[in-house]
């Protein structure tokens, strides 16, 4: 994991604040990301 995702989760955490569900953990926010990567071209 690298720490860029971190960062990113950081700085998605304070944009959206309360607005993200607490069921949603980091590690399937990643996994998600790293789905959309994935399909990508």
């Amino acid at each position: 994991m690298s720490s860029d995702a971190g960062i990113r989760w950081r700085r998605l955490r304070g944009a959206t604040g309360p607005l993200l569900q607490p069921e949603l953990n980091p590690d399937e926010l990643l996994n998600a990301d790293r789905k959309r990567n994935a399909d990508a071209p």
